[in-house]
């Protein structure tokens, strides 16, 4: 059986927590009377994803440093410290906190990844390095401009498109080339996104409210409050129910939830599944589904293998945007299923105990293709490739996500733009790739990918 461990990053790696600046404003100095001065920076988390990638085991990703790029083309370094090698594969489900920080307040307009080295590791266990833009540098631009507020928080999702990123292609010594298909989600005092797992100390104030301490050497620093409402699932290290009276200051925890951004404006996680111990202390298999949930179980296919996953009585299944699936998902979908070590290692061989399970539940069944060509035309809610000598109509382009990826000698720059955007560029002739299904003659667009280059 194959286990998938995926650990969030420690502070050391994710730079500096800055709880205690951000999320409302300070009382006046006690001694003095005088007001607090104004606050001028805003915190800042940001999470990463990825999709799935067939036929591969590992895409391994070292980030050097994370950089706003401001309104005014001004710089702030979010994470001056290697945040280390990810395992992009072990995202497809969780979101990992790579950065939390406080910068200045004001306007900024895209996020600069700065990648040393992209490994891919394929099913037989051949490594190779993909070919990246150059300098390793990738622009990522949101959807306008986005504000940070003098003492306010805010959470940003990258969820990097592997299947749509990574292209077989045959130049120099590499077989795969990284094109940056990004899409972005800035959150502000709205509803979470996709769930992440986090590994710490749990941290209790005076009025009873929990907060997690990401850096277990440091249980006064690096605190993100807790939202735990009655569906959130607490379990303690035997997998048995945990009442939150019981939880104590101090306790190590594994908490899966989304960080948000309440209406005072701190960054919380809303915990979906809460159990004592540490890292080694949950695990996790993701796969395929194989049967239908019957009596608390049912099958999935890791690497091949078939394993029996049993339910413990208050599993949570949810879907990638956190929602309650009840037993609403079907075979052939995606799931990772996490369960406690204490209870895997006393279960029969070829079952595996799970406490929560992430599902990516397909939309309608249709196999997706992709096809590139030549933009030549955009007529309406339509536009026509040159494909091999032979023109190919694309469908539903109105209603589709539109991404340009510009890559040049200074790195790459990744762009969503909008339809007539698209079509002032016909007459410089792109390259586009399009994603989606086949309906009759026609491709059903779901991602249309632009690729220019200098």
């Amino acid at each position: 059986m194959s286990y998938l461990r995926l650990f969030a990053l420690s502070a050391a790696l994710v730079g500096v927590v800055a709880c205690g600046g951000s999320g409302g404003g300070s009382s006046s100095d006690p001694a003095t009377g005088a007001a607090p001065p104004t606050l001028s920076t805003g915190g800042i988390s940001l999470v990463l994803g990825d999709g799935p990638l067939d036929d591969v085991a590992e895409v391994n990703i070292d980030i050097r440093e994370v950089i706003l790029i401001g309104a005014d083309d001004g710089q702030v370094g979010l994470a001056v410290e290697d945040v280390g090698v990810i395992d992009l594969l072990a995202l497809s489900n969780l979101t990992e906190l790579i950065v939390d920080d406080d910068v200045p307040a004001g306007s900024y307009s895209k996020i600069r990844l700065l990648i040393d080295s992209m490994e891919i590791v394929e099913i037989d266990g051949d490594r190779e390095m993909a070919m990246l833009p150059a300098n390793g540098k990738i622009d990522l631009n949101p959807q306008g401009e986005f504000e940070i507020v003098a003492g306010e928080d805010l959470v940003i999702q990258i969820d990097i498109d592997l299947e749509r990123s990574i292209k077989i292609v045959q130049t120099g010594n590499s077989t795969y080339k990284f094109r940056p298909v990004v899409f972005i989600d800035v959150i502000d005092q709205a509803d979470g996104l996709r769930i992440s797992r986090f590994v710490g100390l749990l941290s209790i104030d005076s009025d009873g409210a929990l907060s997690l301490c990401l850096d277990v050497d440091d249980a006064t620093e690096d605190c993100l409050p807790l939202s735990i409402s009655e569906a959130a699932l607490l379990l303690n290290a035997d997998g048995e129910t945990l009442p939150e009276i019981d939880l104590a200051d101090g306790d190590e925890v594994n908490v899966f939830g989304a960080l948000m951004v309440g209406l005072t404006g701190e960054r919380t996680i809303d915990v979906d599944a809460l159990t004592l111990g540490g890292e080694d202390s949950v695990q996790s298999i993701d796969g395929e589904v194989a049967s239908l949930l019957l009596d608390g179980a049912f099958d999935l296919t890791v690497d091949v293998v078939t394993t029996a996953v049993t339910l413990v009585d208050t599993a949570r299944l949810l879907d990638s945007a956190g929602s309650d699936l009840a037993e609403d998902f079907q075979i052939g979908d995606a799931a990772e299923m996490w369960g406690q070590t204490a209870l895997i290692d006393v279960a029969p061989v070829g079952e595996f105990p799970a406490f929560l399970g992430l599902f990516d539940v397909a939309d309608d069944g249709l196999d997706e293709t992709s096809v590139e060509g030549v933009l030549l035309s955009v007529d309406g809610d339509q536009l026509t490739l040159l494909v091999d000598g032979s023109e190919q109509c694309v469908l539903n382009i109105g209603e589709t996500e539109i991404q340009q990826v510009v890559d040049d000698a200074d790195g790459a720059d990744t762009t969503l733009i909008t339809l007539v955007q698209l079509t002032d560029l016909i007459g410089q002739e792109p390259v586009v790739e399009v994603f989606g299904a086949q309906m009759g003659d026609c491709l059903e667009a779901e991602v249309i990918v632009v690729e220019l280059s200098d």
